[in-house]
């Protein structure tokens, strides 16, 4: 759910859990206008949450991403790669 989006900007706020570990990679999600948009959009709809999640768990998918909790993630093709993005377009 969306809940993780929610929590980012109430702690933002100061009145989230204290014991909430952030990463960078979480605060930028508040700092970067472009990813703002989306943390604020999240939060405020889970319906718009749920919509994206799919669209990009599906995109993810097809790209042949493996999602085995034993295994950990893996996309086919990517062993020894250190790093890996794959992006998706988001709907405004």
């Amino acid at each position: 759910d969306n809940t993780y989006y929610q929590e980012l900007l109430k702690g933002e706020k100061g009145a989230g859990d204290p014991e909430l570990l952030k990463l960078a990679t979480d605060t930028a999600l508040l700092t970067d206008p472009a990813f703002r948009v989306y943390t604020e959009k999240f939060a405020n709809s889970q319906e718009d949450f749920f919509q994206q999640y799919a669209v990009s768990h599906k995109k993810l998918s097809e790209l042949g991403a493996r999602f085995d909790p034993h295994a950990g993630f893996s996309i086919e093709g990517t062993q020894g790669v250190a790093e890996r993005v794959v992006s998706t377009t988001y709907k405004k």
